[in-house]
């Protein structure tokens, strides 16, 4: 099986995504191209991580990829606290 990315170049990109302050799914599923050219220090490797994340988010806009996105960004929405509770049993 060939390897897309590598976690650790998924981790610098997500990085530099969440502080650039897109760090919920709504805000990644309203990204255009003229912000994300904004984000500092943005290699392809990163831009295309970003894309990918950008169509599962704007295409599978579900309360799990919003709460897992916000478990890695460490921002967490007003009202998800019963689903975060929800999503650390998943993980367990």
């Amino acid at each position: 099986m060939e390897e897309k990315y590598n976690l650790n170049s998924i981790s610098k990109a997500f990085e530099k995504l969440f502080n650039a302050g897109f760090n919920t799914s709504k805000k990644i599923a309203t990204l255009d191209i003229k912000e994300v050219r904004k984000i500092p220090n943005l290699t392809m490797s990163d831009f295309y991580i970003i894309s990918d994340l950008w169509e599962l988010v704007k295409k599978n806009n579900n309360k799990t990829a919003q709460l897992f996105i916000e478990f890695l960004s460490g921002y967490k929405e007003k009202g998800n606290d019963s689903k975060w509770k929800s999503l650390k049993l998943m993980l367990i």
